[in-house]
C-alpha cells in the first residue's frame, strides 16, 4: 500500500508549485501565492484574499491598481 492511500490522499499535498505574483503594494516585490483557499471568502462579508489561487488574473490585477490608487489618494495628503 502506498503511505498516500493510507491517508486518503490521491497526491503529496507537500509537493508543490510555489508561484509567485507581483506584490499589492510593490511592483518590484514578488510575494508568494498561496496553494490552496482559506475559504475566507465564505465568510460574511469576506473575500477572495489578494494571493487566493482562486482569484483570476484579471481580478488581482483590478485589485492591485486599485489599492494603489488609494495608498497615492492618501500618501498627497
Amino acid at each position: 500500500m502506498r503511505p498516500l492511500r493510507a491517508f486518503g490522499l490521491a497526491k503529496n499535498p507537500f509537493n508543490v508549485v510555489i508561484r509567485r505574483i507581483e506584490a499589492i503594494d510593490d511592483p518590484a516585490k514578488k510575494v508568494m501565492m498561496r496553494n490552496r483557499c482559506c475559504l475566507y471568502y465564505r465568510i460574511e462579508g469576506g473575500q477572495y484574499c489578494y494571493n487566493c489561487p482562486r482569484l483570476k488574473e484579471a481580478e488581482r490585477a483590478e485589485r492591485r491598481t486599485e489599492y494603489r490608487k488609494q495608498a497615492a489618494a492618501s500618501d498627497s495628503h
